[in-house]
């Protein structure tokens, strides 16, 4: 009888990206993407995606884009999906 081994190799790219000075990037369970990911502001994502701030709350009311609530009136964007949606478009 034969033994096959399988290995597994995971590549993982690091990316960085400057948004502001002061902008704090931070790690947060997104329920949408079932992992953690890289958070911002709106107004952040909205200059990443090259469009307005209205425009991106749209998208993260439509779905489009995942968010996490970090209490009253604090929310901030998955860069996963914020990636994910720019790249289609």
């Amino acid at each position: 009888m034969v033994k096959v081994k399988r290995i597994q190799i995971k590549i993982r790219t690091r990316q960085t990206i400057e948004i502001a000075r002061g902008e704090t990037v931070q790690l947060r369970w997104c329920a949408e993407c079932g992992e953690q990911g890289w958070m911002i502001t709106p107004e952040s994502a909205a200059i990443l995606a090259d469009i307005e701030t209205p425009t991106l709350y749209q998208w993260t009311y439509s779905g489009r884009v995942h968010s996490v609530e970090e209490g009253p009136e604090r929310l901030l964007i998955c860069l996963n999906s914020l990636s994910l949606y720019t790249e289609r478009s």
